[in-house]
């Protein structure tokens, strides 16, 4: 079909053939809109991330019954599994890891010789942890007087293990004690073998 100038209806040549600005632009503008609102939209709509909860501790009276449950274990390795059992949890306070430490290394100081780890050595070595936890611990002052004694031990149990000589000589060192026998005046009575 001709138009009146000549031209086929359907078909652009000339200036008809480019697009119209007003019209095309339009559409082109509104599409590149919508496609930027769209990836804003992914870009903010992502979940927070979620705060850590707070630990859940155990309630001292739950600590209390399961520290006493694993003291009454016969002793000796018995007992000391059991407190290190008990110290693998993680929903224990700081204190009350600290006084499982405490316990362990009475353990190890009276058990001496019956298992491995059961030397005065390595029971002050548990007091050096207990003391490093909690060094305002409730208990500090009977693991004090245990650990002078403990290091008066020390003397009559050479063949305790390696690692806790050497952990207990630095712990020693660090106290600055001297087996914990002074005399009135604070000096050392018997020097460290």
């Amino acid at each position: 079909m001709e138009m009146a100038t000549g031209q086929r209806k359907g078909r652009r040549r000339g200036w008809d053939a480019l697009p119209r600005p007003t019209e095309d632009t339009m559409k082109y503008t509104i599409a590149l809109a919508s496609l930027a609102i769209s990836l804003a939209g992914c870009a903010t709509t992502a979940p927070e991330p979620e705060a850590p909860a707070e630990p859940v501790y155990l309630s001292d009276q739950e600590f209390e019954t399961l520290r006493v449950a694993a003291n009454r274990n016969n002793g000796g390795k018995a007992t000391d599994d059991a407190l290190t059992g008990l110290m693998a949890r993680d929903d224990l306070t700081i204190d009350q890891r600290a006084r499982l430490y405490l316990d362990r290394g009475f353990t190890r100081g009276i058990f001496v010789r019956d298992y491995p780890m059961a030397f005065p050595q390595c029971a002050v070595v548990e007091f050096r942890e207990m003391e490093r936890l909690s060094p305002n611990h409730p208990h500090l002052n009977r693991m004090k007087e245990n650990r002078e004694y403990q290091f008066y031990r020390f003397q009559y149990f050479p063949e305790a293990p390696e690692s806790c000589k050497q952990t207990a000589e630095v712990y020693r060192q660090e106290i600055g004690d001297c087996l914990g026998l002074r005399d009135e005046n604070g000096t050392c009575i018997v020097e460290w073998k």
